[in-house]
């Protein structure tokens, strides 16, 4: 491992806020949302279509 690295890593684990919020929390957050909306397709009649219709008088 090179210098740098190591100094990172230790810079990273010794500030718990840093690793909380911008590893944990997102991960968290992806693995929730994923299992949650992850795989569901939506059903021909739930969505609005994205077709352009004209409205007339």
């Amino acid at each position: 491992m090179t210098a740098l690295f190591v100094f990172q890593l230790r810079r990273v684990l010794r500030s718990w806020q840093y690793l909380f919020f911008t590893v944990l929390l997102p991960a968290l957050f992806t693995v929730f949302f994923t299992k949650i909306f992850g795989g569901q397709a939506a059903s021909p009649g739930s969505t609005r279509s994205t077709r352009r219709t004209t409205w007339s008088r």
